[in-house]
């Protein structure tokens, strides 16, 4: 076995000082990377939820809609830990029923907005950055079979 002379071994953990801040940073990159991929995909999952609440409501029932949206929503955006809901506003088209509610067949588009809490996750280490919003808009087809 060779044995390192001083200068060798002062290369060597002169090149770990280096490279291991370097490798903590990629690893801290990726995971944020993927809080900010998650957030988006359970964005856009709760925002299609809603939107799917509010198609299957009775259409002639536009406050029901709008109910089914906000349970939809707050009940799916609520289980991720670095995801706060700021709003969600669902337009159910008013058709010519009296009671201002859509024609079955109509679009219900939802848009629903959200902060990605990233002070609340290990990227806050390296992300000096305030907190990103994100907005989604989902347009869901209502039933052409669904009625009162």
């Amino acid at each position: 076995m060779r044995v390192l002379s001083p200068t060798e071994r002062g290369q060597a953990g002169l090149e770990t000082a280096f490279v291991v801040p370097v490798l903590v940073a990629i690893v801290i990159f990726v995971g944020g990377v993927s809080v900010l991929t998650t957030a988006q995909t359970d964005l856009y999952t709760a925002t299609s939820l809603a939107a799917l609440g509010a198609s299957t409501a009775p259409a002639e029932n536009g406050d029901l809609s709008q109910l089914y949206a906000q349970a939809a929503w707050v009940g799916t955006i609520e289980h991720h830990s670095s995801l706060r809901a700021q709003s969600l506003e669902c337009q159910v088209p008013a058709g010519p029923i009296a009671r201002g509610g859509y024609e079955p067949g109509d679009d219900v588009t939802c848009t629903g907005v959200a902060t990605v809490a990233l002070s609340r996750t290990p990227v806050a280490v390296i992300w000096p950055f305030p907190d990103l919003q994100m907005r989604v808009t989902v347009k869901m087809a209502t039933s052409t079979y669904r009625g009162a």
